[in-house]
C-alpha cells in the first residue's frame, strides 16, 4: 500500500511537471482514459496557477484542489488495475 501511494504521487508530480510523462504513462497504461487524464491535468494546473497568483495566499503555501485529488485517485486506480 505504501509503495502504491508513493508511486501514484511520483506519477502525479511527473505528469504535472514533465511534458514527456504523459507519453510514458500512455505507453505503460494503454487502457487508461487519456482524455480524462488530460482534463484532470489541465484542471490541476489551473488551480495551482490560480493559487500562485492569488495575492491573499500565504507565501510558500500551495493550495491543491479537487482535481489534484482526483488525479491521484485516477492514477492509483490504474496502478492497481491488473495488467
Amino acid at each position: 500500500d505504501t509503495w502504491l501511494l508513493h508511486e501514484a504521487e511520483r506519477w502525479r508530480e511527473a505528469l504535472l511537471t514533465d511534458a514527456d510523462a504523459l507519453t510514458r504513462w500512455a505507453q505503460s497504461h494503454p487502457d487508461s482514459d487519456l482524455q480524462q487524464l488530460r482534463s484532470l491535468l489541465r484542471s490541476s494546473r489551473m488551480v495551482a496557477d490560480d493559487a500562485a497568483t492569488d495575492p491573499h495566499s500565504r507565501p510558500g503555501a500551495t493550495r491543491q484542489g479537487r482535481a489534484y485529488r482526483e488525479l491521484f485517485q485516477f492514477l492509483r486506480q490504474h496502478l492497481t488495475a491488473p495488467v
